[in-house]
């Protein structure tokens, strides 16, 4: 026997009435007590219509329940579903552990937290930022010892990969252009004597070009 489902939708409740969200449409229904009660009781569930008519027959007539079931499928709030077969237990999936690690191909390197601006867009600067820069003592600069430990770790990490991505982020990187000038020269030194290739991405506003 066909069953009945609501379809997507989001019941809720303002100013003490019931109404419901239907997502495709984006429509929003007032609901009668009647289709607030046929909703709440397919809310755990789809129900053959025998049954959700029994359901509800102490509290309402069979009449307002039909013409609430038409109702809300014109709106197509509630669907027909077929009656879900019986399905096989799955088999449990092996933990598989990775046999060779996953190398690692690009590092974004964030240099500074600093910025010569601080545009109203910004995720770091603007009205809706998510850090302050300045926060828990942190260094707004990062060393030339920690880039050069990033770069080691790109290419310790990078496996057999010939070509290897550093990223400079901020930040306004250029702002800390000191440890560019370092790092740049010995990334590529660090990269040949691997045998491989680094490529150089920067983020940046340009003001400082």
């Amino acid at each position: 026997m066909t069953q009945i489902a609501l379809g997507e939708c989001h019941p809720f409740e303002a100013a003490g009435r019931q109404f419901l969200y239907l997502v495709p449409s984006a429509a929003v229904f007032a609901l009668d007590e009647t289709s607030a009660a046929v909703v709440d009781a397919l809310r755990g569930g789809r129900l053959a219509p025998p049954d959700l008519f029994a359901r509800l027959a102490e509290r309402f007539d069979p009449r307002a329940v039909e013409a609430s079931l038409t109702e809300l499928a014109g709106a197509r709030v509630i669907l027909p579903v077929e009656p879900a077969l019986p399905v096989p237990a799955p088999e449990p999936a092996p933990n598989i552990i990775p046999l060779k690690p996953i190398p690692l191909s690009t590092l974004v390197v964030n240099v500074t937290n600093r910025c010569n601006l601080s545009c109203a867009y910004c995720y770091e600067y603007g009205e809706d930022k998510i850090t302050e820069p300045t926060a828990g003592g942190m260094p707004k600069l990062m060393s030339e010892e920690t880039a050069r430990a990033s770069v080691d770790f790109m290419i310790e990490r990078s496996g057999s990969s010939p070509v290897v991505r550093l990223t400079f982020f901020g930040g306004e990187t250029l702002l800390n252009f000191a440890v560019l000038e370092k790092t740049i020269p010995y990334a590529r030194r660090r990269a040949a004597e691997a045998g491989k290739r680094v490529e150089f991405s920067l983020t940046t506003n340009g003001t400082l070009l």
